[in-house]
């Protein structure tokens, strides 16, 4: 996997420290910079007693964004976007350095058509020690979620399909039937 040049655009998993992600999210939007957000309806009570479903991120300090690392870098100088740091990983071979991550695309879009189906077997896990371990690789044949490609696990004795980004977080698809998967080489 090629990483891409600085001033070419891809996505980058960013932490919003302290929970922020959804504030980022708004001010990445204002500035119509391309962004995901995992995020889902929760039932929320406000201060005054009053109950709403509102739309909160599953991981509050979890954002990805389209951009080149140049134009990034340079968007984390400006008032208010300084609370996005990039996830960053130890390089191959000198574990002194540190090497950014990045999405490949259809990984990205794996991801985000997973996070985003209306299915109540959908769940975000952070990335973990246990979903290391080497799986089958599968491709959903059939459905809403055709196309999407992931690597058969187990969690709490149920067949998951998981799409992984690695070092950041995890979709994972419970009980998914076997029929509908094809196997990838």
């Amino acid at each position: 996997m090629i990483a891409p040049k600085s001033d070419q655009s891809a996505w980058y998993p960013m932490l919003a420290t302290y929970g922020r992600a959804k504030a980022m999210k708004l001010l990445l939007d204002e500035h119509q910079i391309r962004n995901f957000v995992p995020m889902r309806y929760e039932k929320v009570e406000h201060r005054d007693g009053t109950r709403a479903y509102e739309n909160s991120p599953i991981l509050t300090s979890l954002v990805f964004v389209y951009e080149s690392k140049d134009r990034l870098v340079e968007l984390k100088r400006q008032p208010g976007f300084t609370p996005l740091q990039f996830y960053t990983r130890p390089m191959p071979g000198n574990h002194e350095l540190r090497d950014i991550i990045y999405v490949p695309d259809r990984q990205m879009d794996s991801f985000i058509r997973v996070c985003s189906a209306d299915d109540d077997r959908v769940v975000l896990l952070e990335d973990s020690d246990y979903l290391a371990a080497v799986g089958q690789r599968v491709v959903i044949k059939e459905g809403p979620l055709a196309g999407v490609e992931g690597v058969i696990k187990r969690i709490k004795k149920d067949r998951c399909v998981i799409v992984r980004i690695e070092g950041v977080a995890c979709a994972g698809i419970l009980h998914f039937p076997a029929k509908n998967l094809l196997k990838i080489s």
